[in-house]
């Protein structure tokens, strides 16, 4: 027993005994529950789970920034989403023209916007009449680009209906907006998606997966002469802030009312004035 042991004599059991007495207990008032301490100040950035294939298992679900509406909870049935905004616009002149759907952080600047679309007549992108734009939708226009500027949204796929066949012809086009170099021009072709066995060739319905609307690209479409043409935009998740907000707050006072106010408010003074455990740990270590 005495080779398992070693001997501590006098000095040394007082040492012991000073460095066990050293802890003031300043950090716990007896009722903080410290389990899970460490995960509630966890915000989730610098850890990533996979699953078995090695793939980042994020699918958005229990995001609280996303907003799918609907009975839709993430992006794998996003294409059923039930946002939809219908736009209809005349061009009663015999040429093409060209008109701004979406300009981006230049919208409302007519001078680095010409062709903005908008409720009502309106100028084409060189500055000719003869467009005219309603919403089919209960909300007008505006309110439907007002919305888009403050929550960005995608969009999974569009519809083009027209009066004219050409019209289906007509590429949009998307442009990336940088003030610091020139951006990318990238396109959608409704044309690539016309189905000659169900001979619609007025009408297109297509996937669309290079464009959302947000306030660093712009969306324009040429419109054949002489017609009238209905975009309906299918729209999937929205970065929503002010949703987000009301998410976490009910959350958060939900937790509040179930585990006390003063409780928590004791928790979190104590949490300002206890230093992290490393530090904890060094400062016992030095002792």
């Amino acid at each position: 027993m005495s080779d398992l042991i070693p001997y501590l004599g006098p000095g040394d059991l007082e040492d012991a005994a000073n460095n066990l007495s050293s802890f003031e207990g300043e950090y716990y008032d007896g009722e903080e529950d410290f389990e899970g301490e460490d995960l509630d100040d966890f915000d989730g950035e610098d850890f990533e789970e996979y699953d078995d294939d090695g793939l980042d298992s994020y699918i958005g679900d229990g995001d609280d920034m996303l907003d799918f509406d609907g009975e839709v909870e993430n992006f794998s049935s996003e294409t059923t989403n039930q946002k939809q905004f219908i736009i209809e616009i005349t061009n009663s002149e015999p040429t093409s023209k060209t008109a701004l759907l979406w300009g981006g952080y230049l919208s409302n600047n007519n001078s680095l916007a010409p062709g903005q679309i908008r409720t009502g007549a309106f100028n084409d992108k060189a500055g000719n009449a003869g467009l005219t734009a309603t919403s089919n939708v209960e909300k007008t226009i505006e309110e439907f680009l007002a919305y888009l500027y403050l929550n960005p949204t995608r969009v999974v796929q569009m519809r083009v209906a027209s009066s004219v066949a050409s019209q289906i012809g007509n590429q949009f086009t998307i442009r990336e907006l940088d003030p610091f170099k020139s951006g990318k021009t990238d396109y959608i072709r409704p044309q690539n998606y016309t189905n000659q066995n169900t001979f619609q060739d007025k009408t297109v319905l297509f996937p669309v997966d290079n464009f959302q609307f947000d306030d660093q690209n712009t969306l324009e479409y040429q419109f054949s002469g002489s017609s009238t043409t209905v975009i309906t935009f299918y729209c999937g998740a929205s970065l929503n802030g002010a949703k987000a907000l009301r998410k976490k707050a009910r959350r958060g006072i939900r937790n509040v009312n179930m585990r006390g106010r003063r409780r928590i408010y004791r928790r979190s003074i104590n949490r300002k004035r206890r230093p992290s455990r490393g530090r904890r740990r060094y400062r016992r270590r030095r002792r």
